[in-house]
C-alpha cells in the first residue's frame, strides 16, 4: 500500500472562513426604508415642515386664485365619461358622464347605457344649465375619447365654438373630472357596503352622492356649491340616513 506523504509545513493547519449567506430578499422586493412622520415631512409646495400640500395655506390661496381666472358661471365646463360598471343598473345603465362648472365646482351626472349617448347628454345638460343660470356655455374641456370624436359631436362643437381638447395621454390636464369621478366612485362603494340592497341599485347611490357633494362645503370655496350656482343655501330637511327603513305608499 502506498503511504501518505507527511507535510513538512509547520504551524497550525489553516481553516477556511465560513461563508455567510446574505438574507434572501426576494425577487422584485426592496428593503423597507424608515420614513419620517407626517409632521416631519416637508410640504411639496412651500417646502415647509408640519403640514402636507393639501393643507398648505399657500397652495389653497393659489388654487383660489386659479379659480378666479374663470370669472362667470359656465365659462369653462369639465367633462368626462367614467369607465363601465360590472353590474348593470335596473334600467340598463352601465356608464355615467359628468359635467363640472369650473367657477362654482357644481357637478352634474347623467346615466348612460352606452358611450354613444354622450352627445345627447351634452345637449340635455346645455339646455338644463343655461335655463337655470341664464348664462351660456363658453368652453367645454374634455379628453380626446372616442365618445367626444363622433361626427355629429364634432359638428355640434364646431357650430357652437366652445370645444377644448386636452392632450392625449395626459390625465392631469383633465384632473377636475378625473378626481370628481374618483370621489363619486368611492362614495358609491362606501354607501353600497353599508346596505343590503342588490348591487344594481348603484345608480341611486350615485345620484345621492352627487347631491351631497354639491351641498357640502369645500376648502377652495367659501360657500356651498349649490349656493354659488342657485344663489340660495341648500335645504337639508329632506335628507334621510342612508339604509334607513322607509314605507312605500301607493
Amino acid at each position: 500500500m502506498l503511504e501518505k506523504k507527511k507535510s513538512n509545513a509547520k504551524g497550525p493547519i489553516p481553516v477556511s472562513k465560513p461563508v455567510v449567506k446574505a438574507p434572501a430578499i426576494g425577487k422584485g422586493k426592496r428593503k423597507k426604508v424608515p420614513t419620517a412622520s407626517k409632521a416631519e415631512d416637508a410640504c411639496h409646495y412651500c417646502h415647509e415642515k408640519g403640514h402636507q400640500k393639501r393643507n398648505c395655506p399657500k397652495f389653497l390661496v393659489s388654487v383660489q386664485g386659479q379659480s378666479r381666472l374663470v370669472s362667470y358661471l359656465l365659462d369653462l365646463i369639465h367633462s368626462n365619461v367614467c369607465r363601465p360598471f360590472n353590474t348593470q343598473a335596473r334600467c340598463g345603465f352601465i356608464y355615467f358622464i359628468t359635467f363640472t362648472d369650473a367657477q362654482s365646482q357644481y357637478g352634474y351626472v347623467y346615466l348612460m347605457k352606452c358611450k354613444s349617448e354622450a352627445f345627447e347628454k351634452l345637449k340635455e345638460f346645455r339646455l338644463e344649465v343655461e335655463n337655470q343660470t341664464g348664462h351660456k356655455i363658453k368652453t367645454l374641456r374634455s379628453d380626446q375619447g372616442g365618445e367626444y370624436l363622433s361626427g355629429e359631436f364634432l359638428n355640434y362643437l364646431k357650430r357652437m365654438e366652445f370645444s377644448q381638447w386636452t392632450p392625449p395621454g395626459t390625465p392631469p390636464a383633465n384632473s377636475v373630472s378625473k378626481r370628481g369621478n374618483g370621489n363619486l366612485l368611492d362614495m358609491v362603494r362606501s354607501m353600497m357596503s353599508f346596505t343590503e340592497l342588490p348591487l344594481y341599485f348603484w345608480d341611486y347611490a350615485l345620484e345621492m352622492a352627487t347631491k351631497l357633494l354639491n351641498m357640502a362645503l369645500s376648502k377652495t370655496v367659501a360657500k356651498t356649491l349649490c349656493e354659488i350656482l342657485h344663489g340660495k343655501p341648500a335645504s337639508y330637511k329632506y335628507l334621510k340616513v342612508w339604509r334607513s327603513p322607509r314605507t312605500l305608499r301607493d
